[in-house]
């Protein structure tokens, strides 16, 4: 129905038809107009074009990133640009990474503003790399905070003991004998001194009471890492 309304439609436009016997179409030899492959390749060979094409072949894979689909790649003022980015050659990559960490600034702000002006590829993992192995970031770093490992329960009460001062509260110091497993504490007071001499005094009492312990936890802070202390 459609062709008829285009037939029609022609018929009232006053155009004229010409027509061309095509009877033979069928008749056609293999391979008789044909070009032969070698005819084709010597002809290949001396086109203009062929010098392209070896070029093309001749791609390495590390020239192959600069001709990825999504990538528009253009000649201006003798100058590669990637979109609108300037395209940095690999013998000036070091330099430019040195001037784009001048500041310090942190690994996302230095790759914000390298994908702002400059590309070349691996950029990410160049900047990465120089900002792991900057001493001055380093230092001003924050400091990972390590995950909290809570001390296991102990099986018998008065097996591990922790020990630490507090205050000073009242005028006086405070040494701190708490049970790992019952969490019963002893709060002695120390006065103003808290020497080797008199943690020992202290924790002597006590055990004479409660029997000696098995272990003693303490921050290793004066007087736990003293010689006495350790000999006790």
């Amino acid at each position: 129905m459609r062709s008829r309304r285009w037939i029609a439609a022609i018929n009232t436009s006053g155009i004229a038809r010409e027509f061309e016997k095509l009877g033979h179409f069928r008749r056609a030899v293999p391979g008789s107009g044909a070009f032969p492959a070698a005819t084709l390749g010597k002809s290949t060979t001396s086109c203009k074009l062929d010098g392209l094409i070896n070029w093309i072949l001749a791609l390495t894979v590390e020239s192959s990133v600069y001709f990825k689909k999504e990538m528009i790649i253009s000649f201006h003022n003798g100058i590669l640009l990637r979109d609108d980015r300037v395209i940095i050659p690999d013998s000036l990559c070091l330099k430019l990474l040195q001037r784009l960490h001048s500041s310090h600034l942190s690994t996302v702000k230095t790759k914000q503003y390298a994908h702002a002006h400059v590309w070349w590829p691996k950029m990410d993992k160049y900047i990465e790399d120089i900002i792991q192995r900057c001493h001055t970031c380093a230092l001003v770093a924050p400091k990972l905070q390590s995950d909290f490992q809570p001390w296991p329960e102990p099986d018998l009460p008065w097996q591990r003991v922790h020990i630490d001062f507090a205050g000073p509260f009242w005028g006086e110091k405070w040494l701190l004998i708490i049970d790992a497993k019952t969490k019963f504490t002893f709060a002695e007071a120390m006065g103003t001194e808290t020497t080797a001499q008199n943690t020992i005094q202290v924790l002597e009492r006590i055990f004479d009471f409660c029997g000696p312990c098995t272990a003693i936890v303490s921050d290793n802070g004066p007087p736990f890492n003293s010689q006495d202390m350790t000999v006790f």
